[in-house]
């Protein structure tokens, strides 16, 4: 932990993006409240407030992707078959890869909706739990089947130092300045996550953001968002906005005790989001659509 950087009691008034790019640097304020920390976006564009970021997320280790051997790896399980696992250890982090081929299109009917199967290659983040000859066990089951005749899968270890960890946002009030009901031309995410583990917002409040609260994307994992509240967003009523709360990129994040309120789609994952990450004991009112897809 290098420390963290403590703002007083106020209005801190902020004309661009803010980045925190350092493992163990924590941004810290002295209430949510209307008399706490309140950071306020003065650009007149869009763009992110405070933005914690790595250099990189999931990275194959060249050489060591090995397939699943497994006719069916149904749902839930956490045990895999390789080709050959001598190259894997306890402790390893990994990728389960799964790698449809155009059976898996044509079965589900999707290719007139513009499908390809290069395009649902999603590598799933896990760490090895056991290794057994070629079989090997890893810690979190899987939340998406591998079947042989739609492509199956494979596994390989994952270098994830490039992410940041450790940093945290708290105890914040975040604004954005704004001109009218459907401006859309102001600070649009609050905090968004990227290449980040193991790193924190909470007790935050955010108001007249576009897009939403808390974004985590790109190969974040294992982070958590508690007690943020996400109050009188600004935008146009269509697609890609007031997504209050949204992981478009990561596994392993927890959301909890968390409020939204006039958004479009409050909690929500991403299309190619593979899980598990978890929305608990939160609550919205006044949304103008689903939860999330």
């Amino acid at each position: 932990f290098r420390g963290a950087l403590l703002l007083r009691r106020g209005a801190w008034r902020v004309s661009d993006t803010l980045y925190l790019r350092a493992s163990g640097v924590v941004l810290r304020g002295e209430g949510q409240g209307a008399d706490g920390t309140r950071i306020v976006a003065t650009r007149r564009a869009q763009h992110d407030l405070l933005v914690i970021q790595g250099q990189s997320g999931l990275r194959e280790v060249r050489g060591t992707r090995q397939p699943v051997e497994d006719e069916r790896v149904p749902v839930g399980r956490r045990r895999l078959t390789l080709a050959d696992a001598r190259g894997f250890a306890v402790g390893d982090q990994v990728a389960v890869l799964r790698t449809p081929n155009q059976r898996w299109i044509d079965t589900l009917g999707m290719a007139q909706w513009g499908w390809r199967a290069d395009g649902y290659a999603i590598a799933h983040e896990r760490r090895i739990a056991a290794v057994d000859g070629d079989v090997i066990t890893v810690d979190v089951p899987l939340v998406d089947g591998l079947e042989a005749r739609f492509g199956g899968g494979a596994v390989y270890q994952a270098d994830t130092s490039g992410r940041v960890r450790q940093v945290g946002v708290e105890d914040l009030r975040l604004e954005a300045v704004f001109d009218g009901p459907e401006d859309e031309d102001h600070a649009w995410k609050a905090v968004k996550l990227e290449y980040a583990q193991d790193s924190w917002v909470r007790r935050v409040t955010t108001r007249h953001f576009g897009f939403g609260a808390v974004s985590v994307e790109r190969a974040s994992s294992f982070n958590t968002v508690e007690e943020v509240a996400a109050l009188d967003p600004v935008s146009r009523f269509t697609g890609s906005r007031r997504y209050s709360f949204n992981v478009s990129g990561g596994t392993g994040n927890l959301f909890q005790r968390c409020y939204s309120e006039e958004a479009r789609h409050d909690f929500v994952t991403g299309s190619r989001v593979t899980g598990p990450n978890v929305w608990l004991d939160c609550y919205s009112t006044r949304s103008s659509n689903d939860d999330g897809p």
